[in-house]
């Protein structure tokens, strides 16, 4: 509500405000004060194509979150250490709805890890995404990720 703050000379009477409405970000409401939710993400499906040493292996990664992310935003897919793959800011992906994430990620051999950018028109809330890249087996057998 608002109220005038005691302020004596002010006839100004105790009015409710009507709270915004309206979506952000895929949050249902977004726009009501002080709405806060934590991004999730639901790992559908990660895969590979060849478990065997020292081999070329596709790993594809399809995803999906219940808030949208903005275009330029980042993700970061974990857990994909041992590998012979060097470090490189231009891993190349491909993804579906294409392009999603452009045509590189900034991988990291020794952290396991590859961070994609969100590109133009962002990812939409509840819906899902698949990216899929190339990394080369290591020299010894393991258990998966």
């Amino acid at each position: 509500s608002l109220d005038s703050g005691g302020v004596d000379d002010s006839p100004m009477p105790e009015v409710d405000m009507v709270p915004a409405t309206g979506d952000i970000l895929g949050v249902t409401n977004g726009a009501s004060p002080m709405l806060v939710v934590v991004p999730e993400f639901n790992v559908n499906n990660a895969g590979q194509s060849f478990p065997l040493v020292s081999a070329s292996n596709t790993i594809a990664v399809t995803l999906s979150t219940n808030t949208s992310f903005p275009s330029g935003s980042t993700i970061t897919i974990a857990g994909l250490t041992g590998t012979r793959t060097p470090d490189t800011g231009a891993l190349g992906v491909t993804s579906f709805p294409s392009n999603v994430f452009g045509t590189g990620g900034d991988w990291s051999m020794t952290g396991g890890t590859l961070v994609l950018t969100v590109a133009a028109g962002g990812l939409s809330a509840d819906t899902s995404y698949t990216v899929s890249f190339m990394l080369r087996n290591g020299d010894d057998a393991r258990s998966g990720a």
